[in-house]
């Protein structure tokens, strides 16, 4: 259900939510690393890395720079 919900939600008109989404993405990439850390989640992250707005980005940015 989660994963459905985020496949809706990345694409929201509302920047707020598109940031909730990547930030989370990266909390399922970090627990879950064997399930989401494959191109059918990445792409998600490319997809947003081109949003129009900053805050946006940022977290994918952050995302892509975990630990």
């Amino acid at each position: 259900m989660q994963v459905l919900m985020f496949t809706c939600d990345y694409r929201d008109t509302l920047p707020e939510i598109r940031a909730i989404c990547m930030a989370e993405i990266g909390v399922w990439m970090k627990k879950f690393h064997q399930n989401f850390l494959d191109d059918s989640y990445l792409k998600y992250i490319g997809w947003t890395l081109h949003d129009k707005v900053g805050e946006v980005r940022l977290k994918c940015l952050q995302v892509r720079c975990y630990k």
